[in-house]
Formats: structure tokens, sequence, C-alpha cells
């Protein structure tokens, strides 16, 4: 179903270009388009990654698999991987592997094992949620450790170069394809149900710099379904005309529960105001 609401926030403009039905399938955990095989690479909740091509009828090229869903905080991959991000230098991986483990592993092209990093905890280093991860053209991976709300950020090699507090809980980020790219992050709300009427607590879209300097926030009030409102970001994605693209799991976290249940908006576009 096709919509065209709009509406002005700052310098951005929202407009919400589809909405998608949800359902009770199972999908992945998130998807994103790999730079080794110009695939889409897919986490998915039975503790697999798979590069799918679309060219081909959505065919599936590889896939990372342990064999079995490791024991919840082993270490070990995977047991309910969320998201998978590639360095562009060389087409090595990096696997979020969040949901009941705390840990990123790094493969190399061919899918071998390099390394994994992460416990669980608060302290630099450790995780409570790898839910999404990016990597900049330097090779510095940037890790959202949902439950600790922050962004942790790493070498290639999993050594801790620094952390971005203050934030709510980032679920979801990217960047963009600028000389210096600006990264977006997707964060949900962080408060209770005693201070859900609160504000500047998310759910909302954030702008960074690399080095951890807030540039913009979209989104002030708490979860609504007007344009520019947002339910509960769990991916994001940005184009080479800076539109944002904010994936939402809505039915899951609050159109099922609602009396009578509904469906919500699942996706938005929120389109770069023009000069």
């Amino acid at each position: 179903e096709q919509k065209s609401e709009e509406q002005t926030l700052g310098d951005i403009q929202t407009m919400i270009v589809q909405t998608i039905e949800s359902g009770n399938n199972q999908i992945p955990g998130s998807m994103r388009r790999g730079v080794a095989t110009m695939g889409f690479w897919s986490a998915v909740a039975t503790g697999q990654i798979q590069d799918i091509d679309p060219s081909t009828n959505f065919k599936m090229l590889m896939e990372l698999q342990a064999g079995r869903p490791a024991p919840a905080m082993s270490g070990d991959p995977f047991n309910t991987p969320a998201h998978l991000a590639v360095d562009a230098r060389n087409g090595n991986m990096y696997v979020a592997d969040g949901y009941s483990n705390a840990r990123v592993h790094k493969y190399d092209p061919d899918g071998r094992l390099l390394l994994s990093w992460g416990e669980s905890g608060t302290d630099a280093g450790q995780f409570n949620i790898v839910h999404n991860v990016t990597v900049d053209r330097e090779g510095y991976v940037y890790v959202a450790d949902r439950e600790n709300q922050r962004v942790q950020v790493f070498d290639s090699d999993g050594n801790f170069e620094a952390q971005w507090n203050d934030m709510s809980r980032v679920a979801a980020i990217c960047m963009d394809d600028a000389d210096d790219p600006l990264v977006y992050l997707g964060e949900y709300f962080c408060g209770i149900a005693s201070n859900q009427m609160g504000e500047n607590l998310g759910p909302r879209v954030s702008i960074m710099s690399r080095s951890g300097e807030v540039l913009a926030r979209l989104g002030t009030h708490t979860y609504g379904d007007e344009p520019g409102r947002f339910y509960s970001p769990h991916g994001i994605a940005v184009d080479s005309k800076g539109d944002i693209y904010v994936a939402e799991v809505s039915w899951s976290d609050f159109g099922s529960s609602m009396d009578p249940a509904r469906q919500l908006r699942s996706m938005q576009k929120l389109i770069r105001k023009r000069d």
C-alpha cells in the first residue's frame, strides 16, 4: 500500500513511502548488502548467515553455519546472529552475534573464522545485545551495543578504541558513502511504562560524526503513528542522496499486543530536504 504523507522535521522532510504488512512468518533479523559478492547477507534466527543473490531469484551463494545454534553465552558462533557488515577494503565480514550471545565474529571472504571478541557485561569491550555493526573505510568497526545504550568502536583486530554514551537503546547503525561518512543510528525507547510520555528518550534516529558528535536527532516524542515518529527502529540504511530508510519491528513490539491487535507501519523513508 503506497502512502504519501509528508512532514518537515528541521532540515529533513519525512515521507512514508510504503507500509509493509507484518505477519507471523520466520523472517531475517536483518539484511545487509555485501561488497564481497554484491549479494545480500541475511542474519536469521536459526543461527545462520546467508549470502543471497537478488539477480538469480534470491539464490543462496554462501552460508556461514556452525552446524548448530551455539550454547547461550558460550562465545561460539552462532547463537542467534542479528547483523553482518562487510569491510569494503578486503571483503572481511563481521557478525553481530547478539541475541543470547555477546560476541563479534570476524570471517574472511571464504568464510573462515579469523577471530571473535566480546563478553557479557557493561565495561569497555563487553556487550549487552550486540545488535548491529558497520565498518568504515579505515576498517574501524562500530557496534550498536543496544541494551548498554551505547556505540562501541574497535579496530579490525577487535581492540577497543572508543565508546559513545548518552544514547537511547541503539538497535541499528549504518554509514553513508561520503568522503567523511556520517553515522546513522536507529534507537529504541529507553524509558519504562511510568514515563512513556517523556520526551527525548527515543524511539528516534540520530545522525553523528565518526568522532561521536551528535549532529541531529529526528524524533522528540515517544512512539506514534505520525510521519517522523517511530515505534521500534530495528534496521537503518541511507542512499546516495542522503535519504534515510528506517525499518521497524512495530508488529511484534506493539501491534500484536494491542487490543484489538492491529498492523502498524513498518517502514519509513526520511527524505533529506533539497535546497
